[in-house]
């Protein structure tokens, strides 16, 4: 029995979206780029298929304060 989390690229940009649609409930204009981090994170993952979960995380964590930090 295989106990490791395994996060499909679809997984990512469903939760994208939710973060981005739920910045239009909030007027803080902070967690859009959480979600459009884990956006980019599921098209990374798409075009790199192998990324373990530490991985994926990592690179939404870059990628979110990449784009909080422009």
């Amino acid at each position: 029995m295989n106990d490791t989390m395994f996060l499909e690229w679809w997984h990512w940009e469903i939760a994208g979206i939710a973060l981005v649609l739920l910045e239009l409930a909030l007027p803080s204009f902070f967690i859009i780029w959480f979600g459009l981090g884990a956006m980019l994170t599921g098209f990374v993952l798409l075009a790199m298929p192998d990324l373990a979960l530490s991985q994926q995380i990592a690179a939404w964590i870059i990628a979110s304060m990449a784009m909080i930090q422009a």
